[in-house]
């Protein structure tokens, strides 16, 4: 269940963006999604900010006029 806080869980945060849990565990890894870990150790929760989540959506947008621009310079 998706809080109106816009705090949400792992999963939640996995169902929010429609992709697996392990996509995203890779993706906040890899900087691609900032996070947050409350508590310390192993037992420690991550969580995540829908804000920051919309803001990876938005970067990874495609804009298919400027992709086509691209490849139509490059030939």
């Amino acid at each position: 269940m998706l809080r109106d806080n816009g705090i949400l869980t792992r999963k939640e945060a996995a169902v929010y963006l429609r992709i697996s849990v392990r996509t995203l565990d890779k993706l906040a890894q890899d900087g691609e999604i900032p996070y947050s870990k409350l508590g310390k150790g192993l037992r420690s929760r991550v969580v995540y900010q829908r804000r920051d989540l919309d803001a990876y959506v938005e970067r990874s947008r495609v804009d298919s006029k400027r992709v086509a621009r691209k490849i139509l310079e490059a030939s």
